[in-house]
């Protein structure tokens, strides 16, 4: 049996999580939502009681496992109801000896940041954009990347839908006029304009390409596994895994879950490693930012101070009358920025917003 892993860490883009966009809570992040309860006790308050404890626990845990680096162990003994910001009750029923209920937790970004300050540690709190999984499979039967169920293709996209980390996952539908316009050979061969149409079918901003094929070398099974990233364009960005296993073990498919939970695994610390925040850290950009007028600066104010990846704005100066690139007149602020995360992740930021950001002169410049 041979096998061969290589890991390549990337980094991803950086806009607000759709996924997160119907939860209640004020920073989704910070919180967890669709919580079903159905709990059973002597009394309907009773098993209410008893079901908002654990939700809250339940919940506690999946938020420091999204944005923690590293072990959450140590807060096992917290009460998760003192970082509580609102809870949302969705829908509920009261039975005699039985509740049951959909809710959201939030909990308050700025308690749980002081806990992270306060012990020294590591956290990530932005959203990804859509990242669409697309799995595709080859054997001897020939090419699939629509059949369902299926040992490779469905793992993937019930792991889409049940992420609750900070990358957004979003699938495609298994329908016949996606199997009949995303033709699975050319989604194998990683064709650049059907990962294209893939991503804009989906509103995604990249793609998570997955690949298993199944064949025989010298007379023996062999399993080859790749998981790449491409941009919403179909191109490239890195590859992030590839196994190969030979002989026998080849055809376990449990080998296919183990290479699911690495990739993803990989996908959420490069994504976390990229936007990492740190207690006492200094994470300064200095920027100029050109505005037409004072209502234009204002509104440029408004919306960089929404950016999940701006912390603080601080302005150092004002010039009215320079000149933009295209020799307007215009005015420019310098202005100090407090991030929450990396440079990629204000660039793709601002993307929405109609503003670029250049890096690499002198001073970076927001336009």
């Amino acid at each position: 049996m041979l096998r061969i892993i290589s890991i390549i860490i990337f980094i991803c883009l950086a806009i607000n999580k759709p996924a997160l966009a119907d939860s209640a809570c004020r920073n989704p992040v910070f919180g967890h939502s669709g919580i079903k309860i159905d709990e059973s006790a002597e009394t309907a308050n009773a098993a209410q009681q008893k079901s908002f404890a654990k939700a809250h626990r339940d919940a506690f845990s999946v938020v420091l496992n999204r944005v923690l680096i590293g072990d959450t162990a140590d807060f096992a003994e917290l009460m998760p109801e003192t970082f509580v910001e609102l809870v949302h009750i969705r829908t509920e029923n009261s039975l005699p000896g039985r509740y049951i209920a959909e809710i959201d937790i939030c909990f308050s970004p700025q308690a749980l940041q002081a806990l992270f300050i306060e012990n020294d540690l590591q956290w990530a709190e932005i959203a990804s954009p859509p990242v669409l999984v697309l799995p595709v499979f080859e054997d001897g039967a020939g090419i699939r990347a629509w059949q369902n169920p299926h040992p490779w293709l469905t793992p993937w996209i019930a792991a889409a839908d049940q992420s609750n980390g900070l990358i957004d996952y979003v699938t495609l539908e298994n329908t016949l006029q996606n199997e009949r316009q995303l033709r699975a050979e050319k989604l194998f061969a990683a064709d650049t304009d059907m990962i294209k149409s893939a991503a804009e079918r989906a509103k995604a901003e990249q793609v998570l390409w997955t690949r298993a094929v199944i064949s025989l070398v010298d007379d023996a099974p062999q399993l080859d596994m790749q998981a790449n990233i491409f941009d919403k364009n179909g191109a490239l960005i890195a590859p992030v895994l590839d196994s190969i296993i030979q002989g026998d073990e080849a055809l376990n498919t449990a080998n296919f879950d183990v290479f699911l939970n690495d990739v993803l695994a990989l996908m959420e610390t490069g994504w976390q490693q990229a936007n990492l925040r740190q207690a006492n850290a200094d994470n300064q950009l200095i920027a100029r930012i050109l505005f037409k007028d004072h209502q234009d600066w204002i509104a440029k104010q408004i919306a960089l101070s929404k950016l999940p990846a701006i912390n603080r704005i601080a302005t150092l100066s004002l010039r009215t009358s320079t000149k933009d690139d295209d020799g307007n007149t215009v005015s420019e602020a310098i202005i100090s920025l407090e991030m929450n995360g990396s440079v990629d992740a204000l660039r793709y930021g601002l993307a929405p917003l109609g503003l670029s950001l250049v890096t690499g002169g002198d001073i970076a410049v927001i336009k």
